[in-house]
């Protein structure tokens, strides 16, 4: 908190929050290093991954707060040659694909068009060229089948496996009907 060095009420209660969070950080960075189970890891992971978009997020506003929100640009040296033209104030061009004007046109793309069951809103990403839903509605076509998929390193789910399931699920069914069959 002494780094931060608070020059108000607010900034100091943004440091100490700032402080608490980085801690938080800190514990489930430790916890992540020593999970042993996938689940364990998963939430550890989930954790760690908000704080530290918290954390970011809370330097972003002292910033913004010590500023007042504003940003400012210095020029220091402006050279004009001879039959050169120079611009003060504010300047836009336009025409080119920038990686700025490139958000724009994706903001145009067209949306998905599937609904949600409990509200009936519209899903909101864009949907996958050639498709009318999103990669999350099934654009995407599922998993990969076979050695493909990531988890196939277990056989559960190989031809060879599923086929033996098969045949286990027919003789579970043939016998709950010769149990249910049998006089009382």
């Amino acid at each position: 908190m002494k780094s931060i060095e608070p020059q108000d009420q607010i900034e100091a209660m943004l440091a100490s929050q700032m402080a608490a969070v980085r801690m938080a950080t800190m514990t489930f960075a430790r916890r992540l290093a020593h999970c042993e189970t996938i689940p364990q890891q998963d939430s550890a992971e989930r954790a760690f991954n908000k704080l530290t978009r918290t954390f970011a997020a809370q330097v972003e506003a002292l910033k913004k707060y010590r500023t007042g929100g504003q940003q400012h640009v210095t020029v220091k040296h402006v050279t004009v040659n001879e039959g050169g033209q120079a611009i003060v104030g504010n300047v836009s061009h336009g025409g080119r694909v920038t990686e700025k004007n490139n958000v724009n046109l994706m903001n145009l793309a067209p949306r998905c068009h599937a609904r949600s069951k409990r509200t009936g809103c519209q899903c909101r990403p864009p949907a996958v060229r050639g498709s009318v839903v999103c990669r999350m509605h099934g654009a995407g076509g599922g998993a990969p089948e076979g050695k493909r998929n990531g988890n196939y390193r277990n056989g559960g789910r190989t031809k060879r496996t599923m086929a033996a399931l098969a045949v286990v699920q027919a003789m579970a069914r043939i016998c709950r009907q010769t149990i249910d069959d049998l006089p009382d």
